[in-house]
């Protein structure tokens, strides 16, 4: 694949499936994998710690700084900034959205002794007279990983714009991903899940021309 060009909008829309299928794989084993990732043993330090700072790529105001540091750098780029917050942005949103119609424990609360099934509280919580305040306790709020879907909206948002770092920005996803589940703030399950919001969501929004191409065609 040439430096200029990108992946086609539809490989992103077809990558939700197999996310979902693996949200569903791992399902069963969610508490013995979130517990041998929060074992502080089980990652070398210096990775634990470069885990722990990817969730910038996640995180609404890490976005934000991300999307300023474009609008400076790349005076070209003004028309990315918009499309890829928008990739980054309405996925999260829309998995945060999904949170109030499946109420589920975080690791740090849910019974590990437990069944996996146990860690689900009930559907559409947000409706339900006896589950209304479970809908929006963050303790309740485990599926699917909001910051999960906005680490990788933005990562399809930015390889658009600047496809020579299609792969680089991926990664970054999925360091911002392993850090929700090393944070025990999710399940594995939860991250496959926001990814495959993400994939459904950012393709549609993504900026529909390469900003180095646009240059090119100024200059």
């Amino acid at each position: 694949m040439a430096p200029g060009q990108n992946l086609p909008r539809r490989y992103y829309f077809w990558a939700a499936v197999p996310l979902v299928l693996l949200a569903l794989f791992v399902l069963p084993a969610d508490f013995r994998i979130s517990l041998a990732l929060r074992n502080s043993d089980a990652l070398p330090g210096d990775l634990r710690k470069a885990i722990q700072l990817s969730e910038v790529f996640a995180h609404s105001f890490g976005v934000a700084f991300i999307l300023l540091a474009i609008s400076a750098l790349d005076r070209r780029g003004w028309s990315n900034v918009a499309r890829i917050a928008a990739c980054a942005y309405l996925p999260g949103l829309v998995a945060s959205a999904g949170k109030l119609l499946i109420a589920r424990r975080r690791p740090t609360v849910a019974n590990l002794d437990d069944s996996v099934l146990a860690s689900f509280a009930g559907w559409i919580p947000v409706i339900r007279t006896d589950g209304f305040s479970e809908a929006f306790d963050h303790a309740m709020q485990s599926f699917p990983s909001g910051h999960t879907a906005t680490a990788v909206g933005l990562a399809i948002g930015l390889s658009y714009a600047y496809p020579r770092g299609r792969y680089l920005f991926p990664l970054f996803a999925v360091l911002a991903g392993l850090q929700r589940v090393v944070a025990g703030a999710h399940f594995p399950s939860d991250v496959f899940a926001g990814a495959a919001v993400a994939c459904l969501l950012a393709p549609l929004f993504a900026p529909r021309q390469p900003s180095a191409l646009r240059q090119n065609q100024t200059s």
